[in-house]
């Protein structure tokens, strides 16, 4: 049962989503539901460095990730941290997958944008690696 210190689900259509915001996880799940209260991981989903892909809040509800893009924009993040090593080529394919998956279901825009959470916030994550990889995308 959810308390007062929980967050309220707002359910969103994300027809019109218009970014990717992508992240790493130098913190873990227990820093967003604990300190922050939330009853669960702010992002949408997370791709493990294996390539595996867990959803967070998945499609259709609004994220806790970027708080200026947060009801227009989806929340993957890649678990781990990657200022110094650059994620696998499994984990890099895998969010192509997923954001490819949100196109064909009509949860994203087919005119969207990718970002790194640094170019909505201020702040260094995705860590340089992951950047200059996601920079290079033809949507970035």
């Amino acid at each position: 049962m959810a308390s007062s210190n929980y967050y309220i689900c707002r359910q969103v259509n994300l027809i019109n989503t218009s970014f990717i915001v992508y992240y790493y996880t130098v913190n873990n799940e227990r820093y967003d539901s604990s300190t922050e209260k939330w009853g669960d991981i702010g992002y949408s989903f997370l791709v493990g460095n294996d390539g595996k892909v867990y959803e967070g809040r998945g499609w259709g509800v609004v994220g806790a990730h970027a708080k200026k893009v947060n009801s227009k924009s989806v929340g993957i993040a890649f678990i781990g941290d990657f200022t110094k090593i650059q994620p696998s080529s499994a984990a890099i394919n895998s969010a192509r997958e997923l954001i490819e998956e949100g196109v064909k279901k009509g949860k994203i825009s087919k005119n969207y944008r990718v970002r790194g959470h640094r170019d909505v916030g201020s702040t260094t994550c995705p860590g340089d690696r992951l950047y200059t990889i996601i920079k290079k995308w033809p949507k970035y």
